[in-house]
């Protein structure tokens, strides 16, 4: 990787994690020593969906990247502090626009110490509350490109979902999305408990059902005022399940049903009702 002062800074940063990805050890099994897998980290079992779809995530060493790289791209991407890399010792993924140019990453570690758990680089060019998780991802699975028309403009065009239907999966985390888009579900995460206006705008103006599984944690504040803004007239719900099933999220859920939650998805979609709710 070389730096161009005539890429603009987010296709720099773009060619970093093609750099990340070809020289960083996805490492899902445990072989990087005492820092361990990510399926070991996070806890997931031997069948998760991620041994079979290797997912854009990948364990970043602190001599992973040669410093003269780090020191070429540009200020404004935040990638440096005190001339340290500040994904080092992270499991890292890339935000990224429809069209796949990263805006920032994000970096995972199991809570140790006074270190942050998450950790999003403070790339000027990054807002949360104006970008979607995994959006060039879900838009992939749909075959829709890079594009975000509506679905009447698509109706030509193949879907490459797991899911019977046309819909998109919505989230509160990252590993909630990267867990789904691994069984082959168009999904997207707002990276946190709020749904801004603008992310609302994004996912309701694509014309196909939204189904939105909760967090445990947020059902009673969510629920009761639609505050993710779903368009129930297109067909969008809410995914709930009640104490049969031991998980707290959607990354769980595809840790403990793994492709069988396809089907699960898929008959939410057409369920006439805006709240579905699982059991065992």
């Amino acid at each position: 990787m070389v730096y161009r002062a005539d890429l603009h800074p987010l296709d720099q940063q773009t060619l970093l994690w093609k750099y990340i990805m070809e020289h960083c050890p996805t490492n899902l099994d445990g072989s990087l020593g005492t820092q361990g897998g990510l399926l070991q980290a996070r806890g997931y079992l031997e069948g998760h969906p991620f041994i079979q779809t290797t997912p854009p995530v990948r364990y970043v060493d602190y001599r992973a990247i040669p410093l003269d790289i780090l020191t070429s791209l540009p200020e404004e991407l935040g990638l440096l502090q005190d001339g340290e890399f500040l994904l080092s010792e992270r499991w890292v993924t890339p935000i990224t626009l429809p069209d796949s140019r990263v805006l920032a990453f994000v970096g995972w570690r199991p809570g140790q110490g006074n270190r942050m758990k998450y950790l999003t680089t403070p790339s000027v060019y990054f807002k949360r509350s104006l970008n979607l998780f995994g959006i060039a991802g879900a838009l992939s699975l749909l075959s829709w490109g890079t594009s975000a028309q509506s679905l009447m403009a698509r109706s030509s065009q193949v879907c490459t979902s797991s899911l019977s239907h046309p819909a998109l999966v919505l989230t509160e985390g990252i590993f909630d999305a990267l867990a789904l888009q691994s069984l082959g579900i168009p999904s997207v995460a707002i990276m946190g408990k709020r749904a801004s206006m603008a992310q609302q705008a994004q996912y309701n103006k694509l014309g196909i059902p939204v189904l939105a599984v909760l967090d445990k944690d947020a059902v009673e504040d969510v629920l009761p005022y639609n505050t993710w803004g779903l368009d129930f007239n297109m067909g969008s719900k809410y995914i709930t399940w009640d104490s049969s099933i031991p998980a707290k999220d959607a990354d769980d859920l595809v840790n403990l049903f793994g492709y069988s939650l396809i089907d699960l998805l898929s008959s939410s979609i057409i369920c006439p009702d805006s709240l579905v709710k699982f059991s065992l």
